[in-house]
């Protein structure tokens, strides 16, 4: 029997959430609000270096696929019918890819409820596996192994949705409607399938995403020269960027809209400066 459906959907009482959620892996994630959706056999679980770590693997007498699993839980229905929403996480695994598909197994983090729209992504060493709807096709994406990486997805009502890897778009489009919307969850995950493995997670965050505006790169809403230290240090140290403005959309500091921030979008930048009044 397969028991790596800890993605279902599970009904959980709503949970004071602020216009940005973190989890920054410096604690069980228990202590830090979260409900345990499922659990299977006892996964050994350490908290270390900013790192919160699921040692998966089989269980005693049990045939694969299906062993150890422990995932946690969050409601999103502070943020049901928000216009924009963004969650971001950073994690590493080092299950093979023969965990991945169909099992779902290494780590999984799953943007979920009650209707047809949900954003999932499951991971291993070497790739991820992204999905958006049932009747959509699947992407897959290759990553370097070994290695943590940073997932993002940018939501825009109904109008697109955007999934960055490591600070670059990945897939970009119309969604099939927006999210979060029916009864919206967020739920994460460490699964063994067939082989033992470990997931560490250094943070997860999410919330509220702030407007569009190609140079606002510190997200107060205007293009200034308050603008410069960050997206300087946007370039230099993405991930205390990301930190400090997890809810600034890629597009403010993507001047030149390649999909990623570059060198090549300094001269841009200057540009809009230099064409403030």
């Amino acid at each position: 029997m397969v028991r790596h459906m800890a993605l279902a959907l599970t009904v959980i009482c709503p949970v004071g959430l602020g216009d940005v959620v973190t989890y920054e892996a410096n604690e069980s994630p228990v202590d830090d609000g979260w409900e345990i959706t499922g659990e299977y056999c006892s996964p050994e679980l350490s908290i270390g270096a900013g790192q919160f770590c699921q040692h998966v693997a089989l269980c005693p007498g049990d045939d694969p696929p299906g062993g150890q699993f422990i995932a946690y839980s969050r409601s999103l229905a502070d943020f049901d019918g928000a216009p924009t929403f963004f969650a971001e996480w950073r994690v590493r695994s080092d299950a093979p890819r023969t965990e991945l598909f169909p099992w779902g197994g290494g780590a999984a983090v799953g943007l979920s409820g009650f209707g047809g729209v949900y954003y999932n992504a499951y991971i291993v060493s070497d790739r991820v596996w992204l999905r958006r709807h049932a009747l959509l096709p699947f992407v897959f994406v290759d990553l370097q192994p070994s290695r943590p990486h940073t997932f993002r997805i940018e939501l825009e009502g109904a109008d697109r949705y955007t999934w960055l890897i490591d600070g670059a778009i990945v897939a970009t489009g119309t969604p099939v409607g927006p999210y979060p919307s029916a009864t919206p969850m967020f739920v994460w995950q460490g699964y063994a399938a067939w082989q033992s493995s470990t997931v560490c997670w250094d943070y997860i965050r999410y919330g509220d995403l702030k407007p569009r505006l190609a140079g606002d790169v510190n997200c107060d809403g205007q293009l200034d020269h308050f603008d410069i230290d960050p997206f300087v240090l946007a370039l230099v140290d993405a991930p205390a960027y990301s930190a400090a403005y997890p809810d600034c959309p890629l597009s403010n500091r993507d001047i030149d809209a390649d999909g990623a921030l570059t060198n090549f979008d300094i001269d841009p930048f200057v540009t809009l400066l230099l064409a403030q009044p």
